[in-house]
């Protein structure tokens, strides 16, 4: 059975922080073993990704006079589009939830966004300091968002 995107499933033993330090683990793999620096970059914006949406989801937003809790980014993504007649994406929301609610971690999460996205479809020639620097990035954004969910 497949889990819903963004939420976690004790059934099946899925959670985004399983899936971050799963993609964290790849990161390291492939720093370590080098020739790679395009996918460090990567894996290292899709685990930052999971870190922050851990951090960020459940939340409560307002619906008119009353509250309801969203679970995924998928789901704000929709309950923000619908009720602004818009059509931004996930990765629209998410830097726009990132520079609202988590600003510490925004030129972290901006820089590892525009790497991923110039290594993915641009130019996958990174060289080994762009890669050491998304791995500090993500590192920056882990320690964050474990910080903050143990002061919720």
């Amino acid at each position: 059975m497949d889990t819903p995107l963004g939420l976690d499933d004790p059934a099946s033993g899925y959670t985004k922080q399983g899936h971050a330090l799963h993609n964290e683990q790849v990161c390291d793999y492939l720093a370590k073993h080098g020739g790679f620096s395009d996918w460090v970059v990567t894996t290292a914006f899709y685990s930052a990704i999971h870190w922050i949406e851990d951090y960020l989801f459940p939340c409560v937003v307002k619906d008119g006079e009353k509250e309801i809790e969203i679970h995924s980014l998928e789901s704000y993504t929709d309950f923000y589009n619908t009720s602004y007649g818009l059509k931004k994406s996930n990765h629209a929301i998410r830097g726009m939830l990132v520079r609202d609610r988590c600003a510490a971690i925004l030129s972290n999460y901006s820089s590892l966004y525009d790497n991923c996205m110039t290594a993915r479809y641009a130019d996958y020639r990174k060289d080994m300091k762009t890669a050491t620097k998304a791995r500090r990035c993500l590192a920056a954004i882990k320690e964050f968002c474990l910080q903050q969910a143990t002061k919720g």
